[in-house]
């Protein structure tokens, strides 16, 4: 077996700049606020060890070779059973609190990259790049061990037989807790992209709602999930919640963790909650103040859980969503007119309107409501009178 063993040292030097009205994304070479934040040296060394490849059923085969060499990692003829495991040594030379995370990159395959278990950490990742999620780390404290292992499964199939694939490895580092920026970021109206996972508690930023403990707050700007997620402990109380909003868009993401998914104590602009996925929340989209000049619009997303809100909005309108059952709770209770077009609710969903609803082209169970079978389902609890069922 051949083995080529090569430790790659990465260094990252990072400096924060400031440029008003600018949009706040997480690079590897330079992020941009439209607060001011303080500027400090960040500077990581990443270096390769501990590699080892072995077999879970048996030894390897004489064919089989891996080689670690300038931040890349090759693999090739690896057989099912093959596990190729190394550690990322990483050195915090920052004199700031650090935030770093891992990716694994692929960067040539001739079939074998779709096949491989990776894990970062404990953590399994998929797809053709895979990101690690943000963790913190203080100035002077000792050195970070970040395990990986990439693995064919013994039950992989022929078709990776004889295959190839190559990955490069790198550490992307920047200054502070990431939570603390990104909220930073969004309070002071910008536009934030998650470059992955999120999970943190509601102490670690200074968000706030002026109700209860809050992750982060959304003021005007754009919050885009970029398909990750967004998980917020300590927000276990009556009025806590995950993301506190008075306007803006946000979207592509999975809000998870706090008492309140998303709530609305007052509103400056109008709200879009797009493509969004409410898990293990008590209530989804919650209001308690808002604008009778702005509108909020939901769509494209699972609410699974207790949706309420008041008669504060200049409209509510629910589009192309799911509604379901979240932590014991499948029930909407709209106090503002609220129409909901294209949704879906799952059996034992129940709405009681308080103020007036229209229903068009909904669906119960994977049935059409009409006028003719809307009472059958149950699924309005209270007035009928102020249901209004559209059909086209």
């Amino acid at each position: 077996m051949k083995r080529t063993i090569v430790s790659s040292i990465l260094v990252i030097a990072l400096c924060f700049s400031v440029i008003a009205g600018a949009t706040f994304a997480l690079f590897t070479s330079e992020s941009k606020v439209n607060v001011a934040v303080t500027s400090g040296n960040v500077e990581v060394v990443a270096t390769a060890e501990n590699d080892a490849l072995s077999s879970t059923i048996g030894q390897n085969v004489p064919e089989t070779a891996y080689s670690i060499a300038n931040g890349t990692v090759t693999l090739e003829k690896i057989v099912p059973g093959d596990v190729l495991t190394f550690d990322i040594r990483i050195q915090n030379k920052s004199d700031v609190s650090i935030s770093y995370r891992v990716i694994l990159n692929k960067t040539v395959d001739t079939g074998l990259w779709n096949g491989l278990e990776v894990t970062i950490d404990g953590a399994s990742y998929n797809g053709a790049t895979k990101v690690s999620a943000w963790t913190l780390v203080a100035p002077g404290s000792a050195d970070v061990i970040v395990p990986v292992k990439v693995a064919l499964p013994s039950t992989a199939g022929n078709e990776y037989m004889a295959k190839t694939c190559a990955f490069s490895y790198t550490v992307e580092a920047i200054q502070g807790n990431v939570a603390t920026e990104e909220n930073d970021a969004l309070a002071n109206g910008g536009d934030v992209t998650l470059p992955g996972d999120m999970d943190f508690a509601a102490g670690d930023t200074t968000a706030n709602s002026g109700y209860g403990a809050t992750g982060l707050s959304v003021k005007g700007g754009t919050f885009d999930g970029n398909g990750k997620t967004v998980n917020v402990t300590g927000a276990n109380s009556t009025w806590d919640c995950a993301i506190h909003t008075t306007g803006g868009t946000i979207k592509n993401m999975t809000v998870s963790g706090a008492m309140r998914g998303i709530f609305m104590g007052s509103a400056t602009s109008d709200l879009v909650i797009d493509n969004v996925t409410f898990k293990d929340v008590i209530y989804t989209f919650n209001s308690d103040g808002g604008s009778k000049d702005y509108s909020v619009t939901i769509q494209n997303s699972k609410m699974n859980g207790w949706t309420s809100f008041s008669d504060v909005h200049k409209s509510v309108d629910f589009i192309d969503c799911t509604f379901g059952e979240g932590s014991g709770y499948a029930y909407c209770r709209p106090y503002n007119a609220t129409t909901f077009t294209g949704c879906a609710f799952d059996a034992g969903y129940e709405i009681e309107p308080v103020g007036n609803i229209t229903l068009v082209d909904c669906y119960y169970n994977g049935t059409l409501i009409t006028d003719a079978n809307i009472a059958s389902f149950n699924l309005i609890v209270g007035d009928m009178a102020k249901v209004t069922v559209v059909n086209n």
